[in-house]
């Protein structure tokens, strides 16, 4: 059967995700994701949702695999949880051979849960705590990444307390642009991330004399949704003039964590050649035999997903047109947070004209919206339901409940059918973690030492106590 993808290409049944989107297509009057109708779906689970397309996740995995083993290597595949924490995506991910790269104690204990073993666990992040540090040992972690002088005290102090040994590696900061988005930029050393070269070449040598840290090799992530091969080159190549530092000081370095970072499509135009930069990570681990840790994320799962929410109405603003709808930025920060670009797409086959609109939520925010100056079609009614594309990394594990809206649901959908991965909280459970209003009460009643707490007030408002006891 003929289908058609939103972007208007027509194609025989199934899209092959690698480059492209999700199986997003038209069938007659059902519209499928992955074979699941989702007009069905959001009248059973409502909306806004997100709707992930486990095959999508899967030959994405595979393709990636198959590139690396085409090239003789099997490097560990460290899923990035911070793109989408949902526990079915991270438990399917491990199930197909990923491990996951975590820089949360919560992030880690999602990993866990999700079966992910803890020896093909990567902990990373700039701030982690004792607390992180002590539960990451005594889980057994493959690895911890160090990012600062700072940091490798603590877990110094850490491992001696438990008396249990770690591997460590050192994230180094290439001082390398992404040539992507500066809020989304880590490389530089006018980021927080890493350490310089000369920091790293000592601390190597340190641990090396440690009876408890393993060292272990170096990490290197420059950044996000990168499409150009050059900045990953440039890092690459000095990382490996790190790695070549060390040998000559006597540290054995035997793994690189080479990050991730890899850009997809969302507006048209290319994502990252995956191909020659897998090419380039083989050619890197043969000259200098050191075994791969990478971090994919958004790769992986962006164009997996899709945010779904129904139009409540169209207005206009004199020559501007609105179509209002029940997502807002609470659901999906991106395009308030830096500009980014989604593509949105009716659901219904709308024949007629079209005209452009900006696709807005209900978040009493101007910056609350989705797409900018779309060309939408003019007959879209309320109760229409309108996609926004390759929404599967940085969406729901972004949102919030601001304004008291309630975060959206999940599904994930495969061949024709689905399941509910994440539900939605009630508005029972979002107030049940408020203390008892009744304690509060109690609390603001009972009278405050030597008018302390009316002095502060009347300090932060900016009048004279006596003022305040009038």
């Amino acid at each position: 059967m003929n289908a058609t993808t939103p972007s208007g290409h027509t194609d025989q049944g199934f899209i092959d995700p690698v480059g492209n989107r999700a199986p997003f297509v038209r069938t007659g009057n059902e519209v499928l994701f992955d074979g699941v109708d989702l007009s069905l779906l959001a009248r059973a689970i409502g909306t806004p949702a997100y709707v992930y397309s486990a095959t999508v996740i899967d030959i994405r995995f595979r393709r990636l695999d198959a590139l690396f083993r085409a090239q003789g290597l099997r490097p560990l595949i460290a899923y990035a949880a911070k793109a989408n924490d949902t526990l079915a995506v991270l438990a399917q991910l491990g199930e197909l051979g990923a491990g996951a790269d975590v820089v949360s104690e919560g992030e880690l204990w999602r990993a866990i849960a999700a079966g992910i073993p803890a020896e093909r666990i990567v902990f990373s992040g700039v701030g982690k705590t004792e607390g992180e540090h002590r539960l990451a040992l005594e889980l057994g972690v493959r690895q911890i990444n160090v990012e600062s002088r700072e940091e490798f005290y603590q877990l110094v102090t850490v491992a001696g307390g438990l008396g249990r040994p770690v591997s460590v590696a050192l994230r180094i900061n290439p001082d390398v642009g992404a040539g992507t988005l500066a809020q989304i930029t880590t490389g530089t050393r006018d980021n927080k991330f890493g350490m310089p070269a000369s920091e790293a070449l000592d601390l190597a040598q340190r641990i090396n004399h440690s009876p408890l840290l393993r060292f272990c090799g170096v990490s290197v992530h420059i950044g996000s949704q990168i499409t150009n091969l050059g900045p990953y080159a440039a890092a690459l190549e000095r990382t490996g003039e790190v790695v070549a530092q060390l040998r000559e000081l006597g540290v054995e370095v035997l793994t690189v964590d080479v990050g991730g970072g890899f850009g997809i499509t969302y507006q048209g135009g290319e994502g990252l050649d995956m191909v020659r930069y897998v090419a380039l990570v083989a050619e890197f681990a043969r000259r200098f035999q050191v075994d791969i840790v990478l971090e994919p994320g958004r790769w992986l799962v962006g164009p997996a997903g899709l945010l779904l929410t129904r139009v409540l109405y169209g207005k206009r603003q004199v020559e501007k047109r609105f179509v209002i709808v029940d997502a807002g930025m609470n659901d999906l920060m991106r395009p308030a947070l830096y500009g980014a670009y989604h593509e949105v797409t009716s659901v219904r086959d709308i024949p007629g004209t079209r005209s452009l609109a900006d696709v807005a939520g209900p978040v009493c925010e101007s910056s609350d919206v989705l797409a900018k100056d779309r060309y939408l079609p003019d007959g879209l009614e309320p109760g229409d339901l309108v996609a926004v594309l390759d929404a599967g990394a940085y969406g729901a594990v972004m949102s919030s409940a601001y304004n008291s809206r309630r975060p959206p649901a999940a599904a994930m959908v495969r061949a024709g059918r689905w399941m509910l991965v994440r539900r939605r909280p009630s508005y029972d459970e979002m107030l049940g973690l408020d203390t008892d209003r009744l304690a509060c009460r109690n609390l603001i009643a009972l009278p405050h030492p030597a008018g302390a707490l009316a002095e502060a007030d009347c300090v932060a408002r900016e009048i004279r106590p006596e003022e305040h006891r009038k």
